[in-house]
């Protein structure tokens, strides 16, 4: 629904047939209904092995979904890793809604202010509060608190580092 045919061909067409390609390909830009009736079909003709899902996902989609989030919080370069991977993760889920108006973008809005100030410790509350959109979702309110957790644990790494608690070649603390 997402994908343009050139871009499915440019991901997928190293790691699959080209029958399969050529059946997503023709698949390209349907959604709801219109790729609900179609979907059947496609199942009979495309099979995608876990290697190659794990291949786009890590050498294509995530790569531009790195740049999509730095496009829209150009100050979240200076994030940690784990940090960084949280923002993506949710930007990757809600699309990069960080500057879209309405209540139901308020966390998103938030989280883009606070990491532009610096105020990052402000930025797990604002994941947390964003559960409130998923009332009966109780998965996606765990993955909610999973991300605010890790945003927590890559702060407190960089606080570490930063007081020599820790030691960047083993991970270990310095006793």
């Amino acid at each position: 629904g997402y994908s343009s045919p050139d871009k499915i061909r440019a991901d997928w067409g190293p790691h699959l047939s080209a029958e399969m390609v050529g059946m997503l390909v023709r698949v390209a830009g349907l959604k709801g209904t219109a790729a609900k009736e179609q979907l059947a079909r496609a199942r009979q003709v495309v099979s995608v092995p876990w290697d190659a899902a794990m291949q786009v996902f890590m050498h294509n989609d995530m790569p531009r979904w790195e740049n999509i989030v730095l496009k829209a919080i150009p100050s979240a370069a200076k994030l940690s890793p784990d940090c960084f991977g949280v923002i993506v993760s949710i930007a990757y889920n809600r699309g990069p809604s960080f500057s879209r108006a309405g209540d139901r973008y308020k966390e998103m809005r938030a989280i883009k202010q606070h990491i532009e100030a610096g105020k990052y410790s402000l930025v797990p509350a604002d994941i947390k509060a964003m559960a409130r959109l998923w009332p009966g979702v109780p998965g996606l309110i765990a993955r909610r608190g999973r991300e605010a957790l890790l945003f927590q644990k890559g702060l407190n790494a960089v606080a570490a580092r930063a007081v020599g608690a820790v030691d960047d070649n083993e991970g270990a603390l310095d006793m």
